[in-house]
């Protein structure tokens, strides 16, 4: 079976060998999951998977239910099968419920609708044709305009009538250029041309403030002609040729998990022959192959470059490499043409133990759990060998004779889908290392106090501001294991909320001698009724683990409170998979634990909420090893 992000795909899905057991295992149903499947093929796993989940299996599978609702102007009913197969491969059990056509503002416009009895977790504006569908444009900018602005007024009306009655998060789909050019070379220039004004639509959409599922430039990648059928479209509405379908839900889904911090944050790399043709230990420094001397020296040198980039946007480097510490660190330093520096690589590991325990060494030095991890390889024995111990880790299927399709494959992987893009990201790699140095310290330290002392932190606790608004979005949708309720938002439900009289929130930015961390912790706050505050959200970087930014976050919001005439302070943790490390937060910090909240009684096993009497708690803020800023 195929990898579901084999480069085949990009001939469009064939069929290959495919057979399941006679009497399956859940366990071995998504294990096939995993892989790339035909939607004939999806149709006989989700058959197999939902009759299970009906059955024994139903209470213990580690599947988080999840619904999607999707918003078209096609039929896409074609995709529910392979949407629950992609599904699984993230681990969610995902039920969709698809409202077509004209149905949609209606729908959307009446809380009584099926669509809010639904009640889903995302939902999705799945455009495909609506420009084509519109009246003939005429060539000039007013007439389009006026086109193009009706059409996203319309989804405007939509998503507000979302926003204003579910908490559902929306995901807005780019429109794929299909059409015949009218203009030839000159088609994305004319005014009133569908070519142009698709772009203009596909920015209006952008400017909206959702997440965007950029369905045009899939639809560019694998070729427009390739990807839209006109005959499938005039006799079924069908929005693409049925052969992509895999890759179009493989994209739909993938955003979904991102939002519920499913995403890859680190890329493990070997050295020899992954990112220089040849041994560094037997060759030597001038006998590798890199840089523009030769063209698998280009191609090692692009794969490098394609890395760097990653990490200046946020991802996380690290080494794990059978070499000598030396030898490894070898090119890093000395060759002219490397273009990744040591300074690149938050940790680095070079001996020669097993790479799997390597990686859980790697995985306890960053604080992150290997399920964020990606390793690549050129080695089939390595690979298959930490697939078998670590199947958590992510280990692409990269020939050992190209390397130049490293990068190409990664990206089809999307292993590294993006929920945003903040100033915190460029600066991610440096944080890792510094990290590496507060351990030094930590280690040369007798005790816990000492170490923090020597650290010189400086804590800032400022509420919610424009400035921060991306970074705080990027922390409530990508934190998992420090987030007592893990409730996921998009910018616009973000600055809904905050336009809200009885909700507030407060941000903490952390820095010490090494780096400054930037925003670590984010709280949001409801005031349900007078003298008392309830903590909805409070989630914090797990980089700043065990530097008592909990206590001092606590000692903030007291101080606050009390001077708002506030005099009870209550917490809500929810429980997830990744989130049981909190799941005692607030008993540490001296909140006691009540069975009901306004009335409310707890909806799941786990689920709890705590109250503080802030009149009388007492603490000495003062021991907190923190400057106040």
């Amino acid at each position: 079976m195929r990898e579901w992000f084999d480069l085949g795909w990009l001939s469009g899905g064939e069929d290959y060998s495919f057979s399941l057991p006679l009497n399956p295992t859940l366990k071995q149903l998504l294990a096939m999951a995993q892989y790339r499947v035909t939607d004939n093929q999806a149709r006989k796993l989700a058959r197999r998977v939902k009759g299970l989940l009906r059955g024994e299996a139903k209470n213990e599978n580690g599947l988080k239910p999840v619904k999607l609702a999707i918003l078209t102007d096609c039929n896409l009913e074609f995709c529910e099968e392979m949407l629950f197969v992609t599904g699984l491969r993230y681990g969610l059990n995902l039920s969709t419920k698809i409202i077509e056509y004209s149905d949609i503002l209606a729908q959307t416009s009446n809380v009584d609708s099926d669509f809010f009895k639904f009640e889903p977790n995302f939902v999705l504006y799945a455009n495909f044709a609506m420009l084509l569908n519109s009246v003939v444009l005429q060539f000039d900018e007013n007439s389009a305009q006026q086109v193009t602005q009706l059409l996203v007024k319309e989804i405007n009306i939509a998503t507000d009538a979302i926003s204003a009655n579910s908490d559902a998060q929306i995901f807005i789909q780019s429109i794929p250029d299909v059409h015949p050019d009218l203009f030839a070379n000159n088609d994305r220039f004319q005014n009133g041309a569908i070519g142009r004004e698709i772009g203009v639509f596909n920015n209006e959409l952008a400017g909206m403030g959702y997440s965007i599922v950029d369905t045009a430039r899939l639809a560019s990648r694998v070729g427009t002609y390739n990807w839209y059928s006109d005959s499938k479209y005039h006799w079924t509405k069908m929005p693409f040729n049925p052969i992509w379908n895999g890759v179009y839900c493989e994209q739909v889904v993938r955003k979904i998990a991102v939002a519920q911090g499913k995403g890859r944050k680190c890329l493990v790399l070997d050295l020899d022959n992954t990112l220089w043709g040849g041994v560094i230990g037997d060759d030597g420094l001038s006998g590798i192959k890199l840089g523009q001397n030769s063209p698998v020296g280009e191609a090692f040198l692009a794969g490098q470059r394609y890395y760097k980039m990653l990490a200046n946007r946020g991802i996380i480097l690290a080494v794990c490499s059978k070499n000598d510490m030396e030898n490894g660190f070898l090119p890093f330093r000395e060759h002219p043409d490397m273009i990744l520096k040591e300074s690149d690589i938050a940790c680095f590991v070079a001996n020669w133990q097993d790479k799997p325990s390597n990686l859980r060494h790697i995985s306890e030095s960053l604080n992150l759990g290997l399920d964020s991890f990606v390793f690549l390889d050129d080695n089939p024995a390595e690979r298959e060998f930490v697939r078998r111990e670590l199947p958590m880790v992510a280990v692409p299927e990269v020939p050992n004779y190209d390397s130049s399709l490293y990068p190409r494959i990664l990206e089809a992987a999307g292993y590294f889908e993006s929920t945003g893009f903040t100033k915190a990201d460029l600066k991610r790699a440096a944080d890792y290392r510094a990290n590496s140095q507060r351990k030094e310290v930590e280690s040369s330290s007798t005790d816990v106090g000492s170490y923090l002392a020597a650290l010189e932190m400086q804590f800032k606790f400022e509420a919610f501001n424009q400035i921060n608004e991306d970074r705080i979005i990027q922390l409530i949708n990508r934190s998992n294991q420090f987030n007592l309720t893990t409730k996921r938002m998009t910018k616009a439900e973000l600055t809904n909320l905050q336009a809200r009289e009885n909700v507030f929130g407060f941000t903490v930015r952390l820095s010490d001698k090494f780096s400054d961390s930037g925003l670590v912790v984010v709280i949001i706050c409801e005031v349900p009724q007078n003298e008392v505050w309830v903590i909805d959200t409070w989630l914090m970087s797990c980089r700043v683990l065990g530097r008592r930014a909990e206590e001092g976050t606590l000692a903030q919001i007291i101080k606050r409170a009390k001077s708002q005439g506030i005099k009870t302070l209550k917490g809500h943790f929810i429980p997830t998979e990744k989130n049981r490390m909190v799941k005692d937060h607030y008993k540490k910090l001296g909140f006691k634990e009540i069975t009901v909240l306004d009335g409310v009684l707890p909806s799941n096993d786990g689920e709890a909420w705590w109250e503080l009497d802030i009149q009388d708690f007492k603490e000495d803020w003062a021991v907190l090893p923190f400057v106040f800023v």
